[in-house]
């Protein structure tokens, strides 16, 4: 798993080395299968709990993706008359945090196969897993769901030194749309970024940037590693009867990396910080 290739990146996040030019390593058949399942039967039950809260919120059917994208279009307004912040995340695609809490999430990243390779991957004894991890849904003709290009350091203060281990739960396809990446950006260092729509962060001048970018097909039981600088993107989603369901795990080699909660898998214990 894995080769390093030192940078001048190496900078704020010596993760960095860990990657190759491109900035990224494509994992087949990383996670174990029961466990993936497990956890994406949790997410269609909280993803159905979640709409029909936010259907009785609203007063509102909501029956289809334009119907769903018509109220991401009102969070401002909604905000103004208390919305939920559970309903909140769940219009920009997020699930609510007591979906993300929950074990069988960071279980995923507990089992043999994932230990060994992460443990090679870091060239230590142990990792750790940001906790709660951040747990996505994106449907097509809902653009409020769309993150535009960032670099995940922006979202992530807290931690000296991550890799992000993005999952998904559904094969990932021109018609169901993963993320799209920006080949070697991590080694440019950090860019300016603002808030962007609902997001709170987004790049200024992504049009600007030299570096070519793709979007990365991925089949259920594939993770995606990457470093905290590498510039990605939503990719667009086509598909009207198939939703992503994704993970967005922060792992880091020590305890020390965060002043946050965090995720022992080898261990299964949530330390608490906060």
């Amino acid at each position: 798993m894995g080769g390093s290739e030192a940078s001048s990146a190496e900078c704020a996040y010596p993760s960095t080395t860990l990657f190759d030019s491109r900035g990224y390593l494509l994992e087949h058949a990383l996670l174990d299968p029961v466990a993936t399942a497990e956890a994406r039967s949790l997410l269609l039950a909280s993803k159905e709990r979640l709409h029909r809260l936010l259907e009785q919120w609203t007063g509102e059917p909501v029956p289809d993706n334009a119907a769903f994208a018509r109220h991401q279009l009102r969070i401002p307004e909604y905000t103004e008359r208390g919305l939920p912040v559970d309903l909140r995340h769940y219009l920009v695609g997020e699930f609510d945090l007591e979906t993300r809490l929950d074990r069988r999430i960071c279980r995923l990243l507990s089992t043999p196969g994932v230990q060994e390779a992460l443990t090679r991957f870091f060239g230590t004894p142990k990792y750790y897993v940001h906790y709660p991890p951040m747990v996505r849904f994106k449907m097509a003709d809902a653009p409020g769901s769309i993150l535009p290009a960032h670099q995940d350091f922006t979202y992530n203060r807290h931690l000296r030194d991550f890799i992000t281990v993005w999952v998904p739960l559904v094969d990932i396809d021109d018609q169901v749309g993963g993320l799209i990446l920006y080949d070697g950006s991590h080694l440019g260092g950090s860019v300016d970024h603002a808030p962007d729509g609902p997001w709170a962060h987004g790049l200024t001048k992504p049009a600007d940037l030299p570096y070519d970018k793709h979007p990365v097909h991925m089949k259920v039981g594939d993770a995606l590693l990457f470093p905290p600088l590498l510039i990605h993107e939503s990719a667009p989603h086509c598909s009207p009867t198939r939703l992503r369901y994704s993970i967005d795990f922060r792992v880091f080699a020590a305890p020390e990396d965060t002043t946050k909660s965090y995720y022992d898998p080898i261990e299964d214990r949530v330390v608490r910080r906060n």
